[in-house]
């Protein structure tokens, strides 16, 4: 799977389940020191994307979940 694929399959969890990818991501951030941690260098937030999204988001939540990818 590619990370285009792992972030469209983010973009169809609901709000929930992103609030976890987003939790996730961020132990990341802390455990690996040469990832980015601030909005100046990783580009925003992850809730600044998701706003930028809202739309597209809403479409994809709208999917039925037999088209979702099974947690």
């Amino acid at each position: 799977m590619t990370s285009l694929e792992i972030i469209e399959q983010i973009k169809a969890l609901p709000p929930e389940e992103r609030a976890r990818v987003v939790a996730f991501v961020r132990q990341l951030e802390k455990e690996s020191p040469g990832m980015p941690t601030n909005r100046e260098t990783s580009g925003g937030s992850a809730q600044e994307v998701a706003d930028a999204q809202a739309e597209l988001i809403q479409r994809l939540n709208a999917v039925p979940a037999t088209f979702r990818a099974v947690r």
